[in-house]
């Protein structure tokens, strides 16, 4: 595997290269990724990144190295106050598989997933629960209002581009502990107010039920739904309970938090804009009343543009000088094209029916998808870096790095052994006619220019060594015994 990188700054414009292999197995924070970060170019990419004087680059790695390059920029950056780096997707599949990896870097605290909404923006369908109570999780640890900011966020596309409610991450949760006191009728309107639905019998996430003495609630970020048992107005025992037959079970709990079930919450100044709405907007009316009386309406996310004050984008509550790493931009740039797209012509079929003598539509476009572009330049204006890991390719055919006249292969094949080896993982050293069967002489037009490093890998997914000071295009001769770098370079 291999990457290579093309940068701008106001000082040069780099390119590198060097090899990388993940392993999909725990390793102690620090330690892997501290060794890799010693090799030349990445150590010459997180000096860019701490320096901050390379806000713009591109590296070419293979899809299963990024993770290990946004892990090593992650440590690098761990102190520089520049926390924290943010990995865009093109799709949340990819989005999940690389926190998966991530996860076995840096360990499970250090790494958060920030959903998308399974709507669009302007729909009038709400978001599941546990998505936003996920979103709201990572948005407060980021403002710092819970536990510690993570290392790496990692979220798909349709998250970066979509505008959110300003300040989320700053709304207090509900937060109850065994021995604490709450009079249950101030409980029931903090839970109303956090978009919590009050039910008979509490079935689904966002739910809570009041019986005498027993409030049950049910968390959008947890696997079963909550029994809180009271004596008097002091909290005596909280155990989790199963949907189906609404019993309790062994699971006990000794403080639980109720995260809001919306992004947008109930408050007075949400009641009052709705409440004004209405004679303007005649056909919004079923919501907007039930808005204005304060109860969760499915869809009225769609109309937050008009509702609040403010909307902001996921990078404004990352910390200024953060770090934007968009995982494979060309599948990016697709996917933000078709998001924007589908958003501009869902906003103008309002338009359009409002033309024909319909009424006129609300003005929501606030809260519609930004382009790639403006999400850039909004991250370079903040001083954030804003860098891309493309698919690893070979760009010039001139040499051939396995079948050069001069190459030692035990040579190349001990030194890197020397680098992997030494982890307990197989090196196979790929020779042109075991994949081909020409030898020495032979045409090596066909010859895929391939080292991989593991058994039984795909050739064609391999890495190259060597470097190429001359500014040359192409595959360079490989690194020999007592040569430093394991890269291929070309400055301007």
């Amino acid at each position: 595997m291999g990457w290579q990188a093309r940068g701008t700054s106001a000082e040069h414009e780099g390119r590198h290269a060097v090899g990388v292999t993940t392993y999909p197995v725990l390793v102690i924070s620090g330690g892997l990724t501290s060794l890799l970060s010693r090799e030349p170019v990445l150590s010459h990419s997180v000096e860019d990144a701490l320096t901050r004087r390379t806000p713009t680059l591109d590296l070419q790695v293979a899809p299963s190295a990024r993770p290990a390059v946004a892990a090593v920029l992650s440590q690098a950056l761990t102190g520089s106050g520049r926390l924290s780096v943010l990995l865009v997707t093109s799709t949340f599949r990819e989005a999940e598989e690389s926190v998966a990896t991530l996860e076995t870097w840096l360990g499970p605290d250090a790494v958060c997933y920030y959903p998308s909404w399974e709507t669009l923006p302007h729909e009038r369908l709400s978001p599941r629960t546990d998505t936003v109570g996920r979103r709201m999780e990572v948005l407060r640890r980021l403002c710092g209002t819970e536990g510690e900011v993570p290392q790496v966020v990692v979220a798909p596309v349709r998250s970066l581009l979509q505008p959110q409610v300003a300040g989320l991450g700053r709304i207090k949760p509900v937060r109850l502990a065994v021995g604490e006191e709450h009079d249950l009728t101030d409980l029931a309107a903090e839970l109303v107010n956090a978009a919590y639905s009050r039910v008979d019998m509490v079935e689904r996430r966002g739910e809570f039920a009041v019986r005498g003495g027993i409030v049950d609630v049910f968390p959008p970020v947890l696997e079963h739904p909550v029994r809180i048992d009271f004596f008097g107005d002091e909290i005596e025992e909280m155990t989790s309970f199963a949907v189906a037959d609404q019993r309790s079970t062994d699971e006990t709990h000794q403080e639980l938090i109720c995260a809001p079930c919306r992004e947008l919450t109930l408050t007075d100044e949400v009641r009052s804009r709705a409440r004004t709405l209405l004679p303007d907007h005649p056909e919004l009316a079923d919501m907007l009343e039930r808005i204005a009386d304060g109860q969760a309406v499915e869809g009225m996310e769609a109309l937050m543009p008009a509702l609040v004050d403010e909307m902001e984008l996921l990078v404004d509550v990352l910390p200024e000088h953060a770090m934007v790493i968009l995982s494979d931009p060309e599948m990016v740039r697709s996917r933000a094209a078709d998001l924007v797209r589908t958003s501009e012509e869902f906003l103008g079929a309002g338009w359009a029916a409002a033309a024909g003598g319909g009424q006129a539509p609300i003005d929501l476009a606030a809260s519609g998808y930004r382009s790639l572009s403006h999400v850039r330049a909004h991250c370079l204006e903040r001083g954030m870096a804003w860098w891309s890991m493309s698919s690893f390719a070979l760009d010039a055919p001139a040499t051939d790095a396995l079948a050069d006249d001069d190459v030692d292969a035990e040579i190349l094949h001990r030194q890197v052994e020397h680098l992997l080896g030494r982890l307990g993982h197989p090196v196979n050293l790929v020779k042109e006619e075991d994949l081909t069967g020409n030898k020495r002489g032979q045409d090596r037009s066909q010859v895929p220019r391939v080292l991989n490093s593991r058994a039984g890998g795909d050739a064609n997914r391999g890495g190259h060594l060597g470097r190429d000071d001359h500014g040359q295009g192409g595959l360079s001769k490989p690194w020999r015994s007592g040569q430093q770098d394991m890269v291929r370079g070309r400055t301007a």
